[in-house]
């Protein structure tokens, strides 16, 4: 049975202190009728439950949309992959079978270097929802079967002729990037990568003119 409220109580402790005085023979009675009033009055106004809110890790999110992310940003990221794969590739042939020493060590080079910056261009595109292709283009497959069908010095002239030819490239695209790009954090990535594909075509020069004897 619902307990009577505070008020309801007060009331019927007071008639019944009336009642108990001797005061009135009515009074019993409108005690009893005050408490059957409030016991009803308590019965059509059950109290409501109260309202939880979510907690706030579960709470719907809005979702992010990356609005300054542009078509050439999402065409650089996918490029710079591509060419990531390919140099490491390229410079894990030159390690296992150039002829040189420097053109070996240059490999090397390329090997640690595209590592590095393929992890911050996956790690980015992960960020932003990019897909990234799964391996290096067909031309770039096709460059690489090329050298890998030379031996000794021939394999390490055509090895540097088309790591120079493709860093050449790949500088103008990433200075692309850097000039028309429209995300902060993609041309800012394209800012990193730039020096480090300048200091490679140094090298790869460099590691030529040792080939040709020049200064």
């Amino acid at each position: 049975m619902r307990k009577p409220s505070g008020y309801c109580r007060s009331r019927l402790l007071s008639f019944r202190g009336s009642a108990g005085a001797g005061k009135s023979l009515l009074l019993p009675i409108a005690a009893f009728a005050a408490g059957f009033l409030c016991f009803q009055a308590g019965a059509a106004t059950p109290p409501q439950p109260a309202t939880r809110q979510p907690p706030a890790a579960t709470r719907a999110q809005p979702r992010q949309h990356h609005k300054s992310l542009s078509r050439q940003d999402k065409k650089w990221l996918k490029s710079a992959h591509q060419i990531n794969l390919a140099e490491i590739k390229a410079g894990e042939l030159a390690e296992k079978s150039a002829h040189a020493h420097a053109v070996r060590r240059v490999g090397h080079t390329l090997v640690v270097d595209h590592r590095m910056l393929d992890a911050k261009v996956m790690k980015l595109a992960k960020q932003l929802g990019v897909n990234l292709p799964g391996s290096a283009s067909l031309k770039q497959k096709s460059v690489l079967k090329v050298i890998e069908s030379q031996a000794g010095v021939s394999l390490d002239k055509e090895w540097l002729h088309q790591e120079i030819d493709g860093h050449v490239a790949a500088i103008e695209k990433t200075k692309r990037e850097i000039h028309i790009g429209s995300s902060k954090q993609v041309m800012q990535l394209a800012k990193q990568a730039l020096p480090v594909l300048e200091k490679h075509l140094h090298l790869l020069r460099s590691a030529a003119n040792e080939m040709t004897g020049g200064s």
